[in-house]
């Protein structure tokens, strides 16, 4: 783990400052934490897929191996990525809130597979993920209890932990548009 500080005082006191107030108005209006997010994917060629939602976009593909060109990460990378992004996110905001100083910060998601299921010839496997660990890696000179609480803090309210402990409700809506006349 590196050693560098990579968060200033000023920033943490922003960040802090900025969560304060979050909660603040939330506990005022819980309404204005109610909103709608959109991501849209597009293929571009074979399994190459652009990502998009406002001003952000990204490549996705698969390796050659499972028919893509590597013009970008796979979904499982991202979605890794989305939990562990989320998770160092919300322990550094909580560990701001709380005055606790944190000098740096990994957290490594692991993930066990078995592709058997995704090609259809697993049928006793479930798809995705059989396992998923997270494994937080912390250097600060707090005490090892704040830091503690501040992880199970920020896991309590951890957004995308929710997302993959808990079932979330999944609509599928299919719109099919003929690319050539039907007779």
């Amino acid at each position: 783990m590196s050693t560098t500080t990579f968060t200033t005082r000023e920033h943490r006191e922003k960040i802090g400052k900025s969560f304060a107030r979050q909660r603040r108005a939330l506990a005022l209006r819980s309404q204005l934490g109610i909103g709608k997010a959109q991501t849209k994917c597009r293929v571009v060629e074979g399994l190459h897929c652009e990502i998009s939602e406002g001003d952000f976009s990204m490549s996705v593909d698969m390796s050659p191996k499972a028919g893509g060109t590597n013009c970008g990460p796979n979904p499982g990378v991202l979605g890794r990525g989305a939990l562990a992004s989320c998770l160092a996110i919300s322990y550094m905001q909580w560990a701001a809130f709380r005055g606790v100083h944190i000098d740096h910060l990994e957290v490594l998601v692991s993930a066990d597979y078995n592709v058997g299921a995704d090609y259809g010839i697993r049928p006793d496997v479930q798809p995705g993920y059989q396992h998923v660990q997270y494994c937080v890696m912390v250097k600060s000179d707090e005490h090892p209890r704040r830091i503690k609480e501040i992880i199970e803090e920020a896991d309590a309210c951890g957004p995308y932990l929710s997302v993959w402990k808990n079932a979330t409700a999944i609509e599928r809506c299919v719109h099919i548009e003929s690319s050539r006349e039907l007779l």
